[in-house]
Order: structure tokens, then C-alpha cells, then sequence
């Protein structure tokens, strides 16, 4: 019993959601598209610094265009020590069971 009261409760329930979507779509207008006004900003090739008043240094241009890299990258001096790796104070512990939480206390 509690199958089928459960069933009934669900085509109603999908009888309901398809009524409102078919009231829905009836209530929306057609709407006028407003026209569009055609502007290719990738073909126009014009500097706004220039047209500013504003200069850049070439070193600054060359960056922007993408031939030389603002930031220069640190190479680490040391690797990296893990969670997992062994202590390097030579406790035999895992180095996040010894010195991971203090780096200045021993356990």
C-alpha cells in the first residue's frame, strides 16, 4: 500500500511540475533583440598609452608582450623535507612525529 500511495504521489507530483512549465512557457513574450553594432576590437591595433599622453620604457613593452618575464624564479637551496621522510636529527622517529609541530623542540 505504502508503494502505491507513494507512486500516486509522484505522477501527481510530475503532472504539477509539467503544468507549470506548460503555463510558463505560454506567459513569455517574444521579445525584440536590440541590434547589435558590430565592433571588432581584436583588428584595431591602436595604442591608448600613446593616445594619453603616457610612454612605457621598452623594458616595460617587452614585458607586456610577453618576450621577457616580469618575475624571475627562486630555485630552492635545500629540498623540500616531507611528513614522512625520517628525522634529520637522527631520532629514527618520521620528521612529523619529531620535529613537524616545533622545529626547535625534540621529542
Amino acid at each position: 500500500e505504502f508503494k502505491n500511495e507513494a507512486y500516486n504521489s509522484f505522477e501527481s507530483l510530475l503532472e504539477k511540475i509539467d503544468d507549470e512549465l506548460t503555463r510558463r512557457i505560454f506567459r513569455i513574450g517574444v521579445m525584440e533583440r536590440p541590434q547589435e553594432i558590430p565592433l571588432d576590437v581584436a583588428q584595431t591595433n591602436v595604442d591608448t598609452s600613446d593616445m594619453m599622453g603616457l610612454s612605457q620604457s621598452p623594458e616595460i613593452k617587452e614585458s607586456v608582450s610577453g618576450d621577457k618575464p616580469l618575475v624571475k624564479r627562486v630555485q630552492a637551496s635545500s629540498k623540500k623535507i616531507g611528513r614522512n621522510d625520517p628525522c634529520w636529527c637522527g631520532s629514527g622517529k618520521k620528521w612529523k612525529k619529531c620535529h613537524y609541530p616545533d622545529p626547535g623542540k625534540i621529542s
